[in-house]
């Protein structure tokens, strides 16, 4: 079984129990593939998000302002 898969797994059963997540700490690649392809991923109870690697997303967003992609 493949990290994410496990990873998938074992979201999915924390929320089994209702609560859901509040608070999640992702890359926008990760969070986009459960997004995507984790049947019961849920973020109605998400309070916080923390996008892990903005950093890089940021120089590359004032990359494209200078010099279009």
């Amino acid at each position: 079984m493949s990290e994410q898969a496990t990873e998938a797994r074992a979201i999915v059963a924390h929320g089994a129990g209702g609560a859901g997540a509040d608070i999640v700490v992702a890359t926008p690649g990760r969070l986009t593939a459960h997004l995507r392809g984790t049947p019961g991923f849920d973020l109605a109870a998400l309070r916080f998000l923390v996008v892990d690697e903005t950093d890089r997303l940021l120089r590359q967003a004032c990359a494209c302002s200078v010099f279009p992609c």
